[in-house]
């Protein structure tokens, strides 16, 4: 889980910055997929901790999840692979939860400043 094997390899590579791995038997980088929207993942992503996933936990390796975009800021592409990729929302927008690929727009008669783009004032 979060790595893969080329066929005829011995050995396990990580999934790449940008990925995750949920299943066990990947064959190439593109793992399980991208990053999901709203999120960035690091190498040895596992997106949702699977059966397997909670096994490694048990086995006291914990599994890599992707990691959401914090309140105020927002992710819309697939695949980030670093926190840079969260932007901030945009003057006029605000972002109350974490994980979130849009903005909402700031309610008729409230303001949203940049830096406080949690919640409308």
């Amino acid at each position: 889980v979060g790595a893969y094997c080329v066929a005829g390899s011995p050995r396990w590579l990580a999934c790449p910055a940008g990925r995750f791995g949920s299943e066990v038997g990947l064959r190439d980088s593109q793992c399980s997929g991208p990053c999901p929207e709203g999120h960035w993942c690091m190498p040895k992503t596992v997106s949702n901790v699977s059966r397997v996933g909670r096994a490694l936990a048990a086995s006291g390796e914990e599994p890599r999840r992707a990691i959401p975009c914090g309140k105020g800021t927002f992710n819309p592409l697939r695949g980030a692979s670093d926190a840079a990729s969260c932007l901030h929302c945009p003057k006029g927008a605000f972002n109350p939860r974490e994980g979130q690929s849009t903005c909402r727009s700031c309610p008729r008669g409230s303001r949203c400043s940049r830096l406080k783009g949690t919640i409308p004032t």
